[in-house]
């Protein structure tokens, strides 16, 4: 799927953006260049409500809660290592995600040892595409780190 205008979209696309246009309009933005590092599409949600080129790699697709917490407790690390992928029954979540998913053609990225569902992604080849440009674009002065309680999530979490 091709970007609308390199990660940005129309203002009122998606359930996100039908009660947030009114607040994000009374916040009043003062400083559009952050990252939003999401567990799951919530970030991508954002940008496009604000039509912004998305500028976090975890756009399009979601982590389950051990995976996201692992991840972020050692970003500088994971975001350096080079995307790989398995077929979707080798995941530790293959139970879950073949539960939740009626189709299961989307690709699994691992970074290392933490699993990433590119949910919203035809292919290997658009994920790594998308997520090696938008790495190039995370500002490590303005980061938004974004948890919520879906995808395995316990209260230990």
């Amino acid at each position: 799927m091709k970007e609308n205008n390199e990660g940005r979209s129309p203002k009122g696309n998606n359930t996100f953006s039908k009660g947030a246009d009114t607040l994000m309009d009374k916040i009043k933005m003062r400083n559009k260049d952050f990252t939003i590092i999401s567990n799951n599409c919530w970030g991508g949600n954002v940008y496009q409500s604000l039509d912004m080129k998305y500028n976090s790699p975890t756009i399009g697709m979601y982590f389950y809660a051990d995976e996201y917490i692992k991840f972020v407790k050692k970003i500088d690390y994971y975001i350096q290592q080079d995307l790989k992928f398995i077929p979707i029954n080798e995941s530790k979540y293959y139970k879950d995600i073949s539960r939740v998913n009626n189709s299961n053609n989307f690709p699994i990225g691992i970074l290392d040892d933490v699993e990433i569902v590119f949910f919203h992604y035809k292919n290997e080849q658009e994920a790594i595409e998308k997520w090696d440009r938008r790495l190039k674009r995370i500002n490590w002065n303005n980061i938004l780190f974004k948890f919520n309680d879906q995808n395995l999530c316990m209260d230990y979490h």
